[in-house]
């Protein structure tokens, strides 16, 4: 909910990695789990995930109406989770670690200085620009080795899907397509959900959010579209990227598994949601 879910599976699965093989377990369950509680976290807050970020600020949304909209979705989702976490069968872990002590407390207070200045820009009580000035100051006067190790290819694929998608939206079959498809709320909260399964619910958002000015059904279809197919989210590549790096053998089988769950929850939480009210 607040680094992102993609970060959050960065962190966690590598640890859940080193718990299985410490105890000679196949935690790939676990991981899964881990994976969907991400993407469904993460629809809570603007800066829970990247598509949450861009419909926040392309639409201009008030924090109120964010939330009044998502909210239900959220728990929901978790309440979902829990009773199946529930239902499974859970292992008693004993896992001991070497004592590790904190380097740097003094930085870590700046950092957390400068991560509450980035939550603040988002809602719009201070300026990104401001934000991003102190961002790189701190990076500068603190660690400007940390400039080496962003991904550039990823930020300027992203720029790369705004052109594309820019494009994309801008041809007369799509045009023509939209038109004629996004006549309603339940239209475009369907469409989300089933554009997010092919080209993942990021790229969906920017693309849908060119022919629409309904963004309530549009933010809950991209994030229920997270679910589902493997490219339904990026944070689900991520976990399966991690997980067959370490176990290739286990390719076939956490495909399947990940597909079983993920489309129980998204058949589950999409029939909810539209009775609920879309």
């Amino acid at each position: 909910m607040f680094v992102t879910n993609d970060v959050a599976l960065i962190t966690f699965v590598p640890l859940t990695m080193i718990i299985s093989k410490k105890m000679k377990i196949n935690m790939m369950e676990t991981i899964i789990l881990q994976t969907i509680a991400a993407n469904l976290g993460s629809s809570l807050t603007p800066m829970g995930n990247p598509q949450n970020l861009f419909i926040f600020t392309y639409y201009g949304i008030k924090p109120s109406q964010f939330f009044g909209t998502i909210f239900l979705l959220a728990i929901l989702g978790i309440v979902l989770l829990g009773i199946l976490l529930m239902r499974l069968k859970g292992k008693e872990l004993n896992v001991v670690f070497p004592a590790s002590t904190l380097e740097g407390r003094k930085k870590a207070v700046v950092w957390g200085i400068v991560f509450t200045v980035i939550i603040a820009s988002i809602f719009g009580v201070v300026s990104d620009k401001l934000a991003l000035f102190l961002t790189l100051a701190a990076v500068c006067l603190l660690d400007i080795h940390l400039l080496r190790k962003i991904d550039y290819t990823l930020l300027i694929t992203f720029i790369c899907f705004f052109v594309f998608i820019g494009n994309i939206a801008n041809t007369s079959i799509v045009n023509t397509f939209a038109s004629e498809s996004l006549d309603g709320s339940h239209s475009v909260f369907f469409t989300s959900i089933l554009l997010s399964q092919f080209i993942s619910n990021v790229p969906a958002s920017l693309l849908l959010a060119k022919f629409t000015s309904d963004w309530q059904p549009l933010l809950l279809g991209v994030n229920i579209g997270g679910l589902g197919t493997i490219i339904a989210s990026l944070a689900s590549v991520i976990s399966y990227k991690l997980f067959i790096r370490e176990f290739p053998e286990e390719n076939k089988k956490y495909l399947i598994k990940f597909s079983i769950y993920n489309f129980a929850f998204l058949a589950g939480i999409t029939l909810i949601q539209y009775f609920i009210g879309v």
